[in-house]
Formats: structure tokens, C-alpha cells, sequence
């Protein structure tokens, strides 16, 4: 965590599983095998500010939250064998590869399958294994990327922790970039996918000068707000 007078940045995730049922698969044109169990998410990203007055010993206690925007919530799903889901590092290399759109770490990647696999694994193993029918696992999952700032509360109302970057300075600042619509890329801000649109074989999208990729509309609008780049809170230059 460092030295306590300094700001610092953490990431904190939640994942819990909500409900489990048995479906029975719809039936398709294909003759792939179909999945034994269907993992299911729905996923958001928040953004917070907190702020903590005083540098005392016990400073967690002081803690006061300043800011938080909320993304709205993404849904997917994906499926696995049943003898992959019982197997951990099985089911860690899936999840590392179907996250890779929505985390940016492996390590994040593999705390989610972590969870995953402690939270879902007794319905697993206590379920009855039924012809036809797919075990269901539905998850809330949460990322909230904390921006923790040292220093004092003022009454003033023009203080505010969430300093939006220079007008003058954003699209100087931004980088048009071609996301390849092989690539299974997300923005951070929306969740939704980087994809290309029309008859294209790219999407125009803005990358910030820490090389983080974002909708264009999503950047510009996030940075008339704040000045940190919403994943690694690289620093926009701002009026103040």
C-alpha cells in the first residue's frame, strides 16, 4: 500500500453466485456437443473516489467516498464440461480466455474463476447429472476500481476529487486507433463490445495516451469528468 500520505489505486471484485437451475438446451442445426453446465454472468465496473482526511494510524476508519460512477451491467454466458468445471487449473484456463474482453489481468481473470469455482462447486458436485437437461450457474460480478486520495475535506463546493481533464487538450490528447474485428475487445466504460459496424472490417476507436482503448463517445464524455484514465487512472492534463 505504500506510504500512507501518498494516493493510491485498488481494485477490488466481487462475485457471488445468485441461483442455480437445471434448462433444457435449445436444440440447434449443429451437432456440437452441447455444454454440460452454463456459467452465466451479469457484469459491472464502478468507478469510485475516496477520500481520507487525516494520515492517522487508524485512517481506513475515516474513509469517505466522493465519487462513483456506475457502468451499466453486461450479461454473457459461456459453457463447460462438467469435468472441467471440478478441475481448477481446467477451469482457470477457460475463464482466462473468455474474460479477456472484460480484464484486462490474468491475475484478475483467475480470481474470478477462483471464486467461481469455490462458490459453485458443491451445486456441482451435488447435482444428479440428468440426459438432456444444463446445469445453470448465475453470477452477479462486480470490479470496483478505487482511487483512494489523502487529504482534507473542504466545504468549499468547488472542490471536487473528480477534476475534469482540459477541453482544449482531449482530442489532442486522443488517438484514433482500428480495433480488429477479430479481436474480442470491450470498453471499459460501457461493456460493451469493440466491434466493427457496417460493412467495415474496423471500428474507430480513441486510445488514451496509456494506450487503454475506449469508444470515442465514452472517453470524451468520462473525461469531461475525471482526468484518470478509467483502468490504469493515467493523468489527463487538466485547467487547475
Amino acid at each position: 500500500m505504500g506510504d500512507i500520505n501518498q494516493d493510491y489505486h485498488q481494485r477490488t471484485l466481487y462475485c457471488d453466485l445468485t441461483h442455480v437451475e437445471f434448462t433444457t438446451p435449445e436444440e440447434t442445426d449443429d451437432h456440437n456437443i452441447q455444454p454440460e453446465i452454463i456459467l452465466n454472468f451479469s457484469w459491472k465496473v464502478d468507478f469510485s473516489q475516496w477520500m481520507i482526511p487525516h494520515a492517522v494510524e487508524e485512517y481506513f476508519t475515516y474513509t469517505q467516498l466522493v465519487t462513483r460512477s456506475n457502468a451499466s451491467a453486461t450479461n454473457f454466458s459461456f459453457g463447460v464440461s462438467r469435468m472441467q468445471f471440478q478441475c481448477l487449473d481446467e477451469l482457470r484456463g477457460i475463464m482466462e480466455f473468455e474474460l479477456r474482453g472484460i480484464l484486462d489481468t490474468c491475475d484478475l481473470r483467475r480470481k474470478v474463476a477462483d471464486r467461481v469455482w469455490v462458490t459453485a462447486l458443491p451445486s456441482v458436485d451435488n447435482s444428479i447429472p440428468t440426459e438432456g437437461r444444463v446445469l445453470n450457474l448465475y453470477f452477479d460480478a462486480l470490479v470496483d476500481n478505487q482511487h483512494i486520495v489523502f487529504g482534507e475535506i473542504y466545504d468549499d463546493e468547488e472542490y471536487n476529487c473528480m477534476v475534469p481533464a482540459a477541453d482544449s487538450l482531449i482530442m489532442s490528447s486522443l488517438k484514433r486507433v482500428a480495433v480488429d474485428s477479430d479481436q474480442k475487445t470491450s470498453c471499459s466504460i460501457c461493456l460493451e463490445d469493440l466491434s466493427p459496424g457496417g460493412d467495415n472490417d474496423f471500428e474507430e476507436a480513441l486510445s488514451m495516451p496509456c494506450s487503454h482503448v475506449y469508444h470515442g463517445d465514452c472517453i470524451k464524455k468520462w473525461l469531461s469528468t475525471s482526468h484518470y484514465c478509467p483502468l490504469c487512472r493515467f493523468e489527463m492534463p487538466t485547467t487547475n
